[in-house]
């Protein structure tokens, strides 16, 4: 079976000659506010610094010792969010002490 979405194939749901874009942010998971820069928090998604993928969201997290944070990928064309958690692992980045990254 394909991708779904209401119980309806997505096939012929993407508009032909089109590219989505998206916007991997850091949202603090308690806050809800969005990374604006190292130390700067914002509530609004467009103020929101912009990682060129999750992994340099991920490392960027790793070399800040930033944690309690989640990744959130925001599609221009869509009505929804997708929340990544992030869950740092002490074996993987002893410096973050006892936070864990999935």
């Amino acid at each position: 079976m394909g991708c779904m979405w209401n119980d309806q194939p997505l096939i012929g749901r993407i508009k032909p000659n089109t590219r989505a874009t998206m916007k991997v942010l850091l949202q603090h998971k308690e806050s809800g506010l969005y990374l604006k820069e190292q130390g700067v928090t914002t509530g609004n998604r467009a103020e929101a610094m912009d990682f060129l993928s999750s992994t340099q969201a991920i490392e960027f997290c790793t070399a800040h010792k930033i944690t309690g944070m989640q990744i959130v990928l925001r599609f221009d064309e869509q009505h929804f969010d997708i929340v990544l958690p992030m869950v740092m692992n002490p074996k993987r980045h002893p410096n973050l002490g006892s936070a864990h990254a999935a």
